[in-house]
């Protein structure tokens, strides 16, 4: 049996020795969610049958395909227990035909396979044109390389201990070649570089890294000679194993490298340059080469040649203000590009040490968006921003009134919501939403904080990522740090000094944060009216030909965008909760976490709702209250629901009243486009929450007990989280293991306790069961999609007035 995919698949149902075909395998240990962990090949060729082989758990019931694009066809064919050592837990390789047509998509794809007990993980994969053969022999047999004839894609995995892959082939004098790497962005753990030899094993060209924010390494070069030449694949780092798979593909084919402007105007036909190789006379991107307008900031342009389509696709921005291009000089105060607002300049910082300063005028008190599009778009400009005044000096943007001075006991990376432990010295208490510096240099939001010395702090962020405010910037951090707790004042406001020095921070933004990256982002309120310069430049001085931008200077309308986002790091075990792709059990419930990014100044309410659930699904409506991020709803399924004939795609909408208005947005995924609402089996715990409707006042404390239901044999430790809990609300008796309902147990009973400044309100309270697999119990990776989570029905706790 085979259907179409385009969120289509078929399936074969197969019975694995040692697996009965019941609820759940007797004695349920570990999750049972369907997880992928390998796919080979990592493309296939469209036009062309291509057979991949998928290995994970927990997919031996019913296996099916289900493809993100149109056009591809596949059939199971084959299931097979494969080895797992040491884990207990059985591990099967599923052998899956593809059919792609002519016509399908081209370009990074990918799929889930959908079982009885829900659907898996996203899993990328690549649809390309070309012949692709598998590097199937170890690298030793072939110590001169394999013989190989262009074009062609080669999938290939480096093995242990090699020096890498070589591949041999002939190549004509004037040839321009071009080898392309396609690994991390598919999945593998591979950091590839490629280097180029003649036939007397002179080394010709490498490359490591070609496009910014990617490891994965593009090589061009134009053979000066008839010759057979060697092309050498490995890991910059020297490793390799099964998780260090790639696709290399190398040939004489168009390929794009870069465009100036990077983007146009929305409505515009003007032309951009366009570099790359084997273009012949296109030197320019047209009207007529742009896909059409789907609204979004951003288009993935593929150009038409002669020796046909581009391999690849170069992003190509979308905006909405005025256009002009940079016009040098304009290093100092002095010769500063004048600028109406709104505007997009493009430009460049042409060399190193390169800085382009844009004079504008503000009056007093208005809200201006300062924003640069550079990495976004390939350009290997990493950019600084700042506003000056009319004479080059830093405008004050923030004053921080010190409060407490401290220390962090960990290492932090950039990224990290996970804060390790601080808040000891002097019995400094922190709670949620307090801003606290870091080293002097970052400023940060708390989600949780510290009550005793085992328990960690949490940064609020948005998809695994932590904000830094007022333009500082995410920053690693040393151990032994410096922690200080803040009030952030208007500049001119007086300030307490007795105990600590206060802090200015000027108008400087390097790092934009989860939704800029690398491209700075400032919210600049003028302090008068005036002339003031946009300083723009390369962190460190860094410049080049290739070093471009798009500086837009507009007026702030607040905003916000809606995320799926399961990157939100729980203390209680560092991983993450809620699910972007959500297996909902029959009879039970799962949790489904969302955020907001609030932008240009929005702090408002947003209501959040699950919207086209099909029969016997039903969802909560959850509240991110004001200058918070998340929130976490509840997906159930009753016992006798089932299964939809077509996959359901997950659908959660925001709403806000935004300057009077209604503003509905629909959560998107930026990592996974395809999420999926599956039915599952009944789930292997179910937990409660009591007493019903339970009172809190602020200062005071109320016991509750948490119960769970036991199926199919599960006797695993189950952690347990408080989810929706608003500021000011915390557990008084969770350590730094969280609440943990032991093996041997089926209750838990917990300490909730309310600050005494809490206001009144209702709040929808959740407790979240962590089911871990069995890899995660071990080796603590993968996290993301190496657990099953169980949550119960919201338990409404209404927070009462202060008693008198």
């Amino acid at each position: 049996m085979r259907t179409h995919a385009g969120c289509l698949t078929l399936s074969l149902l197969l019975q694995v020795p040692g697996f009965p075909a019941g609820e759940h395998a007797a004695g349920l240990e570990f999750s049972p969610s369907p997880i992928v962990y390998q796919v080979s090949p990592l493309g296939a060729q469209v036009g062309t049958t291509t057979w991949i082989t998928v290995e994970g758990i927990n997919l031996e019931e019913s296996p099916r395909l289900i493809f993100g694009r149109k056009g591809v066809e596949s059939t199971v064919t084959e299931i097979e227990p494969a080895p797992n050592p040491p884990y207990r837990t059985p591990r099967q390789r599923v052998r899956i035909r593809l059919d792609v047509d002519s016509e399908a998509e081209i370009g990074s794809h990918g799929f889930r396979i959908k079982t009885r007990y829900g659907t898996s993980n996203w899993v990328r994969f690549a649809l390309g044109t070309l012949p692709q053969i598998e590097a199937m022999e170890p690298a030793e047999k072939h110590p001169d390389g394999r013989a190989i004839t262009l074009p062609v894609t080669v999938e290939g995995r480096l093995g242990r201990g090699t020096r890498g892959d070589v591949f041999r082939f002939r190549a004509e004098s004037g040839q321009e070649l071009v080898f392309r790497v396609e690994a991390s962005a598919l999945g593998s753990r591979l950091d590839s570089v490629l280097e180029l030899r003649d036939g007397e094993g002179r080394v010709l060209a490498r490359n490591d890294n070609f496009f910014p924010g990617s490891v994965d390494s593009v090589l061009a070069y134009t053979c000066p000679r008839d010759d057979e030449y060697q092309l050498r694949i490995f890991d910059r780092g020297g490793r390799g194993g099964r998780a260090f798979a790639y696709r290399l593909t190398l040939g004489e084919f168009p390929f794009l490298t870069g465009v100036f402007p990077l983007g146009l105007r929305r409505g515009s036909r003007e032309e951009l340059a366009v570099t790359g190789h084997n273009l012949g006379d296109r030197t320019t991107i047209r009207g007529d080469d742009l896909p059409p307008d789907s609204g979004k900031n951003t288009l993935q342009v593929r150009l038409q040649t002669l020796l046909g389509p581009s391999l690849n696709t170069l992003p190509v921005a979308l905006g909405d203000a005025p256009e002009v291009l940079e016009e040098e000089p304009n290093d100092t105060a002095a010769t500063a590009q004048t600028l109406p607002v709104p505007v997009t300049v493009n430009g460049r910082t042409r060399a190193r040490g390169d800085q382009d300063l844009f004079s504008f005028s503000a009056r007093r008190g208005e809200a201006l968006v300062l924003e640069v599009r550079a990495r976004r778009l390939w350009s290997p400009l990493d950019s600084v921003l700042q506003v000056l005044d009319a004479a080059g000096r830093p405008v004050p943007g923030a004053v921080l009134e010190v409060l407490s001075e401290d220390f962090h006991d960990g290492r932090l990376n950039a990224s990290n919501l996970l804060l390790n432990r601080f808040g000891l010295k002097d019995d400094t208490r922190y709670y949620p939403l307090d801003y606290v510096l870091l080293d002097r240099r970052e400023l940060i939001r708390l989600e949780r904080s510290i009550r005793r010395a085992d328990h960690f702090s949490v940064a609020q962020g948005i998809l695994g990522k932590r904000i830094s405010w007022l333009g500082t910037d995410p920053q690693n951090h040393p151990v032994n740090g410096s922690v200080h707790k803040i009030l952030v004042r208007d500049p001119g406001t007086p300030v307490n000094e007795e105990l600590y020095p206060a802090m200015t921070l000027p108008y400087r933004n390097d790092d934009g944060g989860p939704l800029t990256g690398k491209d700075s982002y400032l919210l600049f309120r003028a302090p008068e009216d005036g002339t003031y310069l946009a300083h723009l430049g390369g962190l460190g001085g860094a410049g080049g030909p290739r070093h471009a931008y798009r500086l837009t200077i507009r007026r702030a309308k607040p905003n916000f965008r809606l995320f799926l986002d399961d990157g939100f790091l729980l203390y209680i075990d560092g991983r993450a909760t809620g699910a972007r792709n959500p297996n909902v059990p029959r009879g039970g419930s799962v949790p489904l976490t969302v955020a907001t990014a609030r932008m240009e100044g929005f702090e408002g309410p947003v209501r959040v709702r699950v919207v086209d659930l099909p029969p016997g699904f039903r969802a909560t409506e959850g509240l991110i209250r004001p200058r918070e991020m998340i929130t976490t709803l509840v997906l159930s399924a009753q016992e006798t629901a089932q299964e939809p004939e077509e996959p359901v795609r997950l659908r959660v909408v925001g709403d806000a009243v935004i300057g009077g208005r209604t503003v509905s947005r629909v959560a998107a995924d930026p990592a996974e486009p395809l999420n999926l609402v599956s039915l599952a089996p009944s789930p292997p715990i179910v937990p409660r929450i009591e007493p019903p409707n339970p009172v809190i006042r602020p200062g005071e404390n109320i016991r509750l007990t948490i119960h769970i239901q036991r199926n199919h044999g599960f006797r695993l430790d189950v952690p347990f989280i408080l989810q929706n809990r608003p500021a000011g609300i915390w557990v008084e008796d969770s350590g730094s293991n969280g609440i943990v309902i032991s093996k041997d147990e089926t209750s838990r009973t917990l300490t909730l306790r309310a600050d005494p400044w809490v206001e009144p309100m209702t709040f929808p309270l959740l407790a979240v069961g962590r089911i871990k697999s069995e890899a995660v119990r071990k080796r603590r990776s993968g996290a993301k999609v190496e657990s099953a989570d169980y949550t119960t029905l919201p338990l409404l706790v209404r927070v009462a007035p202060r008693a008198e």
